[in-house]
């Protein structure tokens, strides 16, 4: 991913909260010398300092066996709002229009299991994670449908070797253009330019307060 230095996130952190928070990614692989992709609901975790991305295939899907050949690095893609600005958002207005967004890029190494009992610890996080409020869980269905299941999906696992984490903000434009334009996409009745809005708007507060106080602020970047 081609990343400008005033685009970059630099910190580790940064980047797996990105993911956490935007989890439905999607996995590229090589599967017999060509291209194949599964958008997918994944899980982000740090174990021992690793990142490692946890989730699962339909056993029906191909994709899986990827994992299985001797080159079974894949990308796995996180993404989330991303929204077009207008030139004539900013104070000077003047440049083109373009598109902000954040995106995180894991590189690593899969692996698959047919291991029941790592596809069942694997759904239970993911309800703890996407449905923690639900009393009513996987374990509590019947032994017949619980099998049926699990024996339809492939747990894998990636252990991210590369990180790649953009976060284009309008960050080359002054902090008077990127204000006005923050406060033009947070009044839009778009959901995605509000929460890039926002973005924009802390990105702009945290490098203020940096220049206040250097030693205790951060940018987003």
């Amino acid at each position: 991913m081609y990343i400008p230095k005033h685009n970059l996130l630099e910190n580790q952190a940064t980047c797996v909260a990105y993911m956490q928070a935007n989890s439905f990614a999607t996995v590229v692989s090589q599967l017999d010398g060509a291209l194949v992709a599964s958008h997918l609901p994944l899980l982000t975790r740090i174990v021992d300092g690793h990142v490692i991305i946890l989730g699962h295939f339909a056993k029906a899907s191909p994709h899986w066996r990827a994992f299985e050949q001797d080159q079974r690095e894949c990308l796995v893609i996180f993404t989330g709002p991303h929204t077009f600005v207008s030139p004539t958002t900013y104070i000077h207005n003047h440049g083109i229009p373009t598109w902000n967004y954040i995106a995180v890029h894991a590189t690593g190494i899969g692996r698959v299991s047919h291991d029941t009992n790592q596809k069942l610890e694997m759904l239970h996080q993911m309800h703890s994670v996407f449905e923690p409020e639900n009393e009513i869980t996987f374990a509590a269905q019947p032994a017949s449908f619980q099998a049926a299941q699990l024996a339809g999906i492939v747990w894998f696992e990636v252990t991210v070797s590369k990180l790649e984490g953009k976060a284009k903000l309008s960050q080359h434009h002054t902090i008077e253009n990127q204000r006005s334009a923050s406060q033009a996409l947070v009044a839009s009745p778009n959901t995605d330019a509000k929460a890039i809005g926002g973005l924009m708007r802390d990105h702009v507060l945290a490098v203020q307060a940096k220049s206040d106080s250097p030693s205790t602020a951060s940018t987003i970047a």
